[in-house]
C-alpha cells in the first residue's frame, strides 16, 4: 500500500539524549539521517532544536512534506499531541507540553506522534519482515516493557484505514496489565 504512495513524511526518533530526524517516501529513506542533541533538561532548546532538525530534513529534499511522523518514548496525550508526566528522559516536559500544535502551527503540516515501540510494532506489521502467517513477536522495546505484536496477512495487505493493521500490548515488570481501553498508555 505506501509502496507508490509518493507523499514525502518527514519523521522524528526522539530520544532523551539524542534525536534523529528523516523523511521517507514509498517505504524508503529519501534523507540521511540527522542527529541532534535533544537538550531535554531545556524547553526553549529541545522546541529549537525539534524544528532545526526538521528545517535541516526538508532542506535536503525537493518535496514538500505532506506530515510529520514522531515516535516518543513515554506516556503522553498522543491523539492531542501533548506530551507530559513523568518523563525521565524529557524533565523539561513534565508539565506538558502541546508539541503535535507547536509543530503544526510552525510547519503547517499535520503531526502525528505516538509510542515508539508502538509505531515500530505498526511499521513491522505494515512493511517489515514479519512473516506472511499470523505471527505473535515479542519485541524488546525498553528495559522494564515488551510490546507484543500481532498480524495477519490479510489486515497487513488491507487498505481499509478502518481495520486495524497491528496491536501491541505492553506488559511492564511492575505487574500491569493492559486492557483494551489502555493499549498506547504507560503507567506511572
Amino acid at each position: 500500500m505506501y509502496r507508490e504512495d509518493n507523499r514525502t513524511v518527514v519523521t522524528l526518533d526522539a530520544g532523551g539524549t539524542n534525536f534523529v530526524f528523516g523523511a521517507i517516501r514509498a517505504n524508503k529513506f529519501i534523507v540521511d539521517p540527522i542527529t541532534m542533541p535533544s537538550h531535554a533538561d531545556d524547553l526553549d532548546r529541545c522546541l529549537a532544536t525539534k524544528v532545526e532538525g526538521f528545517d535541516r530534513v526538508k532542506a535536503q529534499h525537493d518535496a514538500k512534506p505532506s506530515a510529520i511522523s514522531f515516535a516518543f518514548p513515554g506516556p503522553a496525550d498522543y491523539p492531542n499531541g501533548i506530551i507530559g508526566g513523568h518523563l525521565p528522559n524529557f524533565p523539561s516536559f513534565r508539565d506538558g507540553v502541546a508539541l503535535g500544535p507547536f509543530l503544526e502551527d510552525k510547519f503547517g503540516i499535520p503531526v502525528y506522534i505516538n509510542n515508539d515501540a508502538d509505531l515500530y510494532a505498526y511499521g513491522e506489521a505494515l512493511a517489515g519482515a514479519l512473516p506472511d502467517s499470523t505471527s505473535v513477536w515479542p519485541l524488546r522495546a525498553a528495559t522494564n516493557a515488551t510490546a507484543i505484536c500481532w498480524a495477519t496477512p490479510s489486515a497487513r495487505d488491507s487498505d481499509s484505514d478502518s481495520s486495524p493493521t497491528a496491536s501491541c500490548t505492553w506488559a511492564t515488570t511492575r505487574a500491569w496489565r493492559p486492557s483494551a481501553s489502555s493499549i498506547n498508555t504507560c503507567p506511572t
